[in-house]
């Protein structure tokens, strides 16, 4: 990305230099006041004569590091002294530096180059004497602020797409004062709040604000919202329309929607994610604002297994050595390494073009747990095949007459259907020998050569049984053709796996550093016993589509194994994991008729579980452990987003028919959208104030100031990461960092908080909000239309409130 001059219009703005800030007030008594240095940093960093000699320092790396020690002394020349003047402003009851991701230098002839280092704004809370309307309050460096109590603020959270009409809705009054606590918000409980319709005027609905839960405590004593946290009951607020919630002596909220259109905007969003990370295509307007050339067109095929987890150094149970050397001994190491190391083997092997499937993060392998998106999307159409029609999405597929959500889960096969050996034989992994790097690293430049994995039984039960639904969905919709064409491919496969024994294959590595390679030696990976997950998918959509029951004989023999599986590895496997027994056509076998009502009672209780978290466990309702529970800390990865938590909701819906359930899914989207402490859509260009920056490769390298739209960023990891405490907040202050305002977010140096995946977080939304729609309702325009930000500050994510 050229990043831009970080010089934008703002509330309160006043520039000192080139610095920026913004004054924000929570209440009568307290002012957000927020300043960025980020461009006084930048003019001095290339003002400093040793900027032009570090370009002589000779290797790459050198020149980092006489780059990261002047960026350390730009810290104590610029940074450290900017600080100081916001927290010498009268009033300041505490200051808080929150990361806005890694250090981007922008020389002067727009060239630019990313330091293991963070970008900061930083924050002083302000207690000032109770103000009224046009008071002027001054504020040192940062300028005069004049109060207006018809300003929206920030301490009133609301979903910012919109609530669906006919849903329970709440907004939520809190704040966090940084080190100083809690703002105090308590008197304010059972006093009166309004909704506002924001065209007239006239007050549509009185009730009294409630406080919500306690706020939690960690074992250790973090707090984790740090808020004293009230709702309003929005639940009668049933018309149509633009509102906002005020309450006298505090102030108002942002105006929010409650709309028919809420769910599909927030679809469209998502599902837009989705296309975003499309692999083979030209990504560009009216599609997506975000142009992308077509990437990764030339695979070569390659002797890689499809699962990591059997040869990934650090994942390989001590039991398995599904590869081992000339002496029989397990050969254990990252996936990379066998990838680089038999190159050459691969040297005369078949090229492909593969066109399909979809980057899997920052980086752009295509994995084998992409294919639930496929799955999820058809598993969608035939729950609920009036949601979804042709025309509905931006694609371009639309207009073909197939509904677009069964051309996106098309999609998500394309590339294995034209991958597939003539034997039905398919690998499921499409992997480089390294994670591209550097500044230029968007997907046409990053210049790396992809390998296809070889066909193992789990890729090829899970390639038919995905296909096979796919195939299932195509039917239902008319489109036979296509289905039939589909369901021959998976019976191809699923004849491939039936007939072969264990997988050899030949392959070499080496137990090195990542800094050298070779010598190699060879090795032979030797296929370990199959998953019967993966027989099951498959077994249930081709009887479905066929009427032959005997696709469930292998399955039967195993079943026990299968039982043994779900206990020890259900955990986490998507909620849409055999859904298919939801679908009335759906048939099994007597002798698969107890795991099947053994899977279901799992599923219903789990999702009665989230119900009572969603409830009761924080002060903003989310389906996540409480905080005494052994697995709240198990955040990270997008385990405890929202959405991904209510595909619980979902499966229970389809498999009991209870209302319940979708009451749950509409408050986890209210979470999602902005009814959370930091009051911020956890979704890229999605609602009014959402993530600016993350760790996105084409974003940081393309000629587009704001990042690419539709990602979920996993943001939560209960700790911080070691390098945010190192380059931004220090170990002692993130003692006190309430536990749900974590978004430690240095990019690069973050992974676990600022990355994301299509599958881990991208997914899931798309998932559950396309079963919540409102009929075939078409997404709307603005979703498309809206044109990136021309400069990073001009997004209210830039300015985030801690």
């Amino acid at each position: 990305m050229k990043v831009v001059c970080i010089m934008a219009a703002a509330v309160a703005a006043v520039a000192a230099n080139a610095a920026e800030f913004r004054s924000t007030a929570l209440s009568p008594e307290y002012i957000l006041v927020q300043g960025d240095c980020s461009q006084d940093e930048n003019a001095a960093f290339f003002a400093d004569p040793r900027f032009e000699e570090s370009k002589k320092a000779g290797a790459d790396w050198q020149i980092r590091r006489k780059r990261v020690a002047l960026h350390e002394d730009i810290v104590k020349q610029v940074r450290e002294p900017f600080a100081e003047k916001l927290k010498a402003i009268q009033g300041v009851v505490s200051y808080w530096p929150e990361a806005n991701g890694m250090k981007h230098y922008v020389a002067p002839d727009g060239d630019h180059f990313n330091l293991m280092a963070g970008e900061v704004v930083h924050n002083v809370f302000v207690k000032v004497a109770p103000m009224k309307k046009g008071d002027v309050v001054g504020l040192g460096v940062a300028g005069k602020f004049t109060y207006d109590p018809g300003v929206p603020s920030p301490v009133f959270k609301v979903n910012q797409v919109g609530y669906a009409p006919g849903a329970r809705k709440y907004a939520y009054v809190g704040a966090w004062l940084g080190t100083a606590g809690p703002l105090p918000l308590a008197s304010f409980a059972e006093k009166p709040f309004a909704v506002v319709d924001a065209k007239s005027g006239a007050t549509v609905l009185k009730g009294k604000l409630v406080p919500r839960v306690a706020d939690p405590v960690s074992k250790d004593g973090t707090p984790f919202t740090g808020e004293e946290t009230l709702e309003a009951d929005l639940t009668p607020l049933t018309k149509e329309g633009r509102y906002y919630v005020s309450v006298d002596g505090l102030g108002r909220s942002m105006e929010f929607s409650v709309s028919r259109d809420a769910i599909a905007e927030a679809w469209g969003h998502h599902m837009q994610g989705i296309f975003n990370k499309r692999c083979g295509i030209e990504k560009k307007a009216p599609y997506t604002q975000w142009a992308c050339p077509a990437c990764h067109l030339d695979v070569i095929r390659g002797v890689q297994p499809p699962d990591e987890w059997q040869y990934d150094k650090y994942v390989v149970p001590a039991d398995d050595k599904p590869i081992v050397g000339k002496d029989g001994k397990p050969f254990k190491f990252k996936h990379f390494n066998v990838i680089t190391s038999s190159r050459e083997m691969c040297a005369t092997n078949e090229h492909l073009s593969l066109p399909g499937g979809y980057h899997d993060a920052a980086d752009y392998d295509r994995r084998p747990m992409h294919l639930q998106i496929p799955r999820s999307l058809a598993l969608d159409y035939l729950l609920k095949p009036g949601n979804f029609t042709d025309g509905q999405l931006r694609i371009p597929e639309s207009g073909n007459g197939i509904p677009d959500i069964l051309d996106e889960a098309m999609w998500g096969i394309k590339h294995l259907l034209a991958a597939q050996q003539k034997d039905g034989g398919v690998g499921t992994w499409i992997e480089t020998t390294g994670h591209p790097g550097g500044e230029h690293a968007a997907p046409q430049h990053e210049g790396l050569q992809y390998y296809l994995s070889i066909p193992t039984h789990n890729s090829c039960y899970d390639f038919a049984g995905t296909v096979a639904l796919v195939a299932r969905a195509y039917k239902a919709a008319g489109e036979k053709k296509t289905a039939d064409m589909l369901l021959e491919r998976a019976i191809r496969a699923w004849k491939w796996a039936e007939t072969h024994g264990p997988v050899v294959q030949a392959m070499k590595g080496c137990s090195h550093n990542k800094w050298k390679e070779g010598p190699w030696v060879d090795l032979v990976y030797r296929e370990p016993e199959w998953s019967p997950r993966y027989m099951l998918t498959a077994a249930l959509n081709l009887s479905a589509l066929t009427g032959d029951m005997s696709y469930f004989d292998s399955v039967a023999k195993r079943k026990d194994d299968l039982q043994k599986e779900i206990n020890k590895s259900s955990w986490g496997w998507s909620a849409y994991t055999f859904l298919e027994f939801a679908l009335k056509d759906q048939k099994v076998p007597e002798s698969l008729e107890a795991l099947k009502k053994n899977w279901i009672r799992r599923r219903v209780n789990l999702a009665n579980e989230l119900l009572d978290q969603l409830e009761n466990a924080y002060p903003y309702r989310t389906p996540w452990f409480p905080a005494a529970h052994g697995f709240v800390h198990t955040m990270s990865w997008g385990n405890s987003h929202p959405l991904r938590r209510a595909e619980s909701y979902v499966a229970a819906h389809a498999l009991t028919g209870d209302a319940k359930y979708l009451e749950g899914v509409f408050l986890a989207n209210d979470f999602h959208n902005g009814c959370n402490p930091r009051g911020e859509s956890l979704t890229s260009g999605m609602g009014v104030v959402y993530p600016a920056r993350f760790l996105d490769l084409q974003s940081m390298d393309d000629d587009i100031a704001e990042y690419v739209g539709g990602i979920t960023p996993y943001r939560w990891t209960y700790g911080v990461a070691a390098d945010a405490k190192k380059y931004v907040y220090g170990n002692d202050a993130v003692k006190s960092w309430p536990i749900w305002r974590r978004f430690a977010n240095v990019e690069s140096y973050s992974v676990a908080a600022s990355e994301y995946t299509v599958w881990e977080t991208i997914l899931p939304p798309a998932a559950v909000l396309g079963y919540m729609l409102d009929g075939p309702v078409k997404v709307p325009e603005k979703v498309y239309s809206r044109k990136p930000a021309e400069k990073l500050s001009d997004l209210a994510g830039y300015w985030v409130k801690p």
